[in-house]
C-alpha cells in the first residue's frame, strides 16, 4: 500500500478544515515531530507510543519514520480529527494503531499497560473543567481551568513507564507561570532532562514561541541542559521557519552529549533553578553585541562623516525655523528659507 506523502498528508488538513472549521487545527509539522521523535526515544527499545492530543495523526505518522514498528495510540476529542487520524494512519501502513476519541483531560482512561514513549503537541492554552475528574490520580495540582497545558503533561506523565521518555511541545507561558502551575512544575521536576527553545513561526495558525520540554521517568539530581536553537533553526520558507534534517541531527547531538556551547546552550544545577522556572533564556548567558558603525574607518573619515552630518542638521533646522516664521508672519531668512539642504545630504540619509 502507497504512503501518503508528506504533501498529501497537509492537502487533507486544509481540505478538513475547509468542510469542518477548525477540528484540523493541530497538526505537527513533519520536521518537527521527528525531532521530538528522535529526543524521545533515543536509547529506548521502544513498543507503544502515546500522543495525547493527536489530532490529524501526523505527529504519529512523522513518529513511525523515527521509532519504527510499535503500537501507536491517539487520543482526540474531535471525531472528525480521530477519522482523519486513523486513515493517515492506516494508509501509512501502520497497522497497530488506536485512535480514540475523547476528552483525554475530563475522560480518564484506563490502559493495562503503560508507555514506553509519550509524543505531545497539545492544543495551547485551551480551557479545561477540572472538576469533571476530582480526585483523579493523574492530578495531585490541577492546572488552571484557562490553561490545561500542564495538565497535558501530567497526563502523560502517568502514563509513562518508568524509564520511559516523553516530549512536549509548550508555550513558554507553561514554563515560568506562577501558582498552580509552578506547583505542577516542582512535581514533575525530577524528571526534566532538557529543555529546547524552538524559533517562532514553525505553525501557520500562530507566531508564539514554542518550547520542546524533554522527561525521563527516572528522578535524577543531575544537571538540567538548556539550548536555545531558535536562532540556528531559523530557514524562513514562505514566512514560516523550518527545522531541517540538519539541524536535527544537531538538537540531538547537543541534547544527547550534554554539549555545553557559548551563547546557545547550558548544564544548570537543580539547586540553581528557582522557582522551578525553566525557560532556557533565564540560564544561558549571551554576551551584548553593539555593532560599531565606525570599524575599520580612518579618524578623518569618521570626523568628515559627523561633520556632514551636523551641517545637514544644522541647515535643515534653519530652514525649518524660517518656515515656521514666514507662517506666522515674523521676519524670516530668505538664504535659509531657499537653502538647498537635499545638496548637502549624506549619502547614508538619502
Amino acid at each position: 500500500m502507497a504512503k501518503i506523502k508528506t504533501d498529501d498528508v497537509g492537502a487533507m488538513l486544509k481540505s478538513a478544515r475547509k468542510a469542518a472549521g477548525d477540528f484540523g487545527k493541530f497538526y505537527t509539522q513533519e520536521c518537527l515531530s521527528k525531532l521530538i521523535a528522535r529526543l524521545a526515544s533515543d536509547g529506548l527499545k521502544v513498543d507503544r507510543v502515546l500522543d495525547p492530543a493527536c489530532g490529524c495523526g501526523s505527529l504519529l505518522v512523522y513518529g513511525h519514520e523515527v521509532i519504527g514498528d510499535a503500537f501507536y495510540v491517539g487520543q482526540e476529542i474531535s471525531e472528525e480529527s480521530c477519522a482523519l487520524a486513523r486513515k493517515n494512519l492506516h494508509e501509512n501502513g501502520i497497522d497497530r494503531h488506536e485512535i480514540i476519541n475523547c476528552d483525554t483531560l475530563e475522560f480518564p482512561i484506563t490502559w493495562e499497560e503503560k508507555f514506553d514513549v509519550v509524543l505531545a503537541n497539545p492544543p495551547f492554552s485551551v480551557k479545561w473543567n477540572p472538576q469533571a475528574v476530582p480526585f483523579d490520580p493523574r492530578f495531585n495540582v490541577y492546572a488552571p481551568k484557562g490553561k490545561a497545558d500542564l495538565a497535558f503533561v501530567q497526563h502523560g506523565l502517568y502514563w509513562l513507564r518508568d524509564g520511559g521518555k516523553a516530549a512536549y511541545i509548550l508555550p513558554p507561558g507553561a514554563l515560568s507561570r506562577s501558582g498552580a502551575e509552578q506547583k505542577i512544575r516542582e512535581q514533575f521536576f525530577p524528571y526534566v532532562r532538557a529543555v529546547v527553545t524552538l524559533p517562532v513561526k514553525l505553525f501557520e495558525e500562530t507566531a508564539i514561541g514554542t518550547v520542546c520540554l524533554l522527561f525521563e521517568k527516572s528522578p535524577s539530581e543531575d544537571s538540567v541542559l538548556f539550548l536555545d536553537a531558535s536562532e540556528m533553526c531559523k530557514s524562513v520558507q514562505k514566512k514560516l521557519n523550518v527545522i531541517t534534517d540538519e539541524h536535527i541531527d544537531e538538537i540531538v547531538s547537543i541534547v544527547k552529549e550534554r554539549k555545553v556551547i557559548e551563547e546557545r546552550s547550558a548544564l544548570v544545577e537543580r539547586s540553581a533553578i528557582n522557582d522551578f522556572d525553566l525557560l532556557p533564556n533565564r540560564y544561558i548567558e549571551k554576551k551584548f553585541k553593539r555593532d560599531n558603525p565606525y570599524e575599520g574607518r580612518s579618524t578623518l573619515e569618521i570626523c568628515d562623516e559627523m561633520m556632514a552630518d551636523a551641517e545637514y542638521s544644522y541647515r535643515l533646522t534653519r530652514k525649518l525655523v524660517a518656515n515656521l516664521r514666514k507662517e506666522f508672519g515674523h521676519e524670516y531668512s530668505q538664504e535659509d528659507l531657499e537653502f538647498d539642504c537635499d545638496a548637502i545630504k549624506p549619502e547614508k540619509i538619502k
